[in-house]
């Protein structure tokens, strides 16, 4: 039944309340009853001219109440068309209903439909949310004094403290220094209410050695031959808690590291007798060790001295030669200097002997004498060039 049928037909009291649901539902509220989420709430009432009138609300999460104003008129239409309707459909002819459901001419006597409301159910709705919180509290007895204490005393044992104290400031150090070199330094801290601050050595390094002083001062050798980054870290701490990492990053610089040369550095010789002085001849050999480049690496080169002339090869194999005339006895010193491959040099030192050289005879060796009685006279001259100075001797 529509709710123009449901007030035409009388069936409620003056002092009854009806609401429409959510789905269009008519009903009538007990007493002492509330309206559903949703439902809108018709309160109707009799004025001096007996014309019923409603008013309609509409109920929200709140059970606030809101007022919405229907078409009577149009109810009381809707009415006359269900009655015509239902006449319809029991068989009966339509025209043969009283006068007052005749076709209408107009707004106020016509049944025809000149103007309609409907409601339109947004399905708004609040959902509520509750949360229950249970903690159970030890029952305390004796007074409300001592139990009032008790709790404080157990909210002061759950309370965690707020500490006021600030840690030591300092920032991370960047150095650089060449290999196999020392480098020393200053950790520069502080702390806005601490006076005194200690360092420590937190974090060492395999690379080299590490000092760190009370005060902050530093000091690192890198191990021989190292180079590349290393670091250390340092603790400073204000003695109250606060602490405060330094890492002391180093950069070490390779250099070049001198080999190690040795073998046949220094060698006598001794002059060669005879004329054939080509064979005064001396000859060694050297060796380098070195880390930064391959073995047994020379400069190969060709050195021209005041006695004679060495020649090495990039193996460090060399010979020298004696290309000057000695006396008997003389003995001289003659050095070159010779490089491995990196640079490192080396002095080779030769200590010359002399001997007694035979001379060189050169003139007339031969003469042709004719036999006779006469007593003959044969003459010539030779000449002698002798190394150590003795010529024509």
């Amino acid at each position: 039944m529509s709710f123009g049928s449901f007030v035409m037909a009388g069936s409620t009291d003056i002092e009854q309340t009806i609401v429409i649901d959510i789905l269009g539902n008519v009903r009538v509220l007990a007493d002492g009853e509330l309206p559903q989420l949703g439902e809108v709430v018709v309160e109707q009432s009799l004025n001096t001219d007996l014309e019923i009138l409603a008013q309609f609300k509409r109920v929200d999460g709140e059970n606030q109440q809101t007022n919405i104003t229907p078409d009577i008129e149009q109810a009381v239409a809707d009415s006359d068309i269900d009655q015509i309707l239902a006449a319809i459909e029991q068989g009966v002819d339509p025209t043969q209903l009283d006068d007052e459901f005749a076709t209408a001419a107009g707004t106020t006597s016509g049944s025809s439909i000149t103007s309609s409301n409907t409601i339109d159910r947004d399905a708004n709705e609040k959902l509520a949310d509750t949360k229950f919180e249970t903690q159970n509290f030890e029952v305390f007895s004796g007074s409300p004094d001592s139990q009032s204490l008790a709790i404080l005393e157990r909210f002061l044992a759950l309370r965690t403290p707020i500490s006021s104290n600030s840690s030591p400031e300092g920032e991370n150090i960047v150095v650089f220094v060449d290999e196999d070199r020392p480098l020393s330094g200053q950790i520069i801290a502080t702390d806005s209410d601490s006076g005194s601050l200690s360092y420590s050595l937190d974090d060492a390094t395999q690379n080299g050695s590490i000092t760190v002083s009370d005060n902050g001062r530093w000091s690192y050798q890198p191990n021989p031959n190292f180079f590349g980054n290393d670091s250390f870290t340092v603790t400073v701490s204000d003695g109250e808690g606060g602490t405060k990492e330094i890492i002391i990053s180093i950069t070490v610089n390779s250099i070049n590291d001198l080999a190690s040369i040795s073998g046949d550095s220094s060698v006598e010789l001794t002059e060669t007798t005879g004329i054939d002085q080509t064979s005064s001849t001396a000859k060694g050999q050297l060796f380098s060790t070195d880390i930064d480049n391959a073995d047994n690496q020379f400069t190969a080169e060709e050195q021209v001295g005041e006695y004679g002339k060495l020649v090495i090869d990039n193996s460090g194999s060399w010979t020298y030669t004696l290309t000057a005339e000695l006396k008997d006895g003389e003995e001289q010193q003659e050095s070159f200097t010779v490089s491995s491959i990196d640079g490192t040099t080396q002095v080779i030192t030769l200590t010359l002997i002399g001997t007694n050289d035979a001379a060189v005879i050169d003139g007339s060796a031969s003469a042709t004498v004719i036999e006779s009685n006469a007593q003959q006279e044969v003459t010539g001259t030779l000449t002698s060039t002798d190394a150590d100075g003795n010529d024509n001797r």
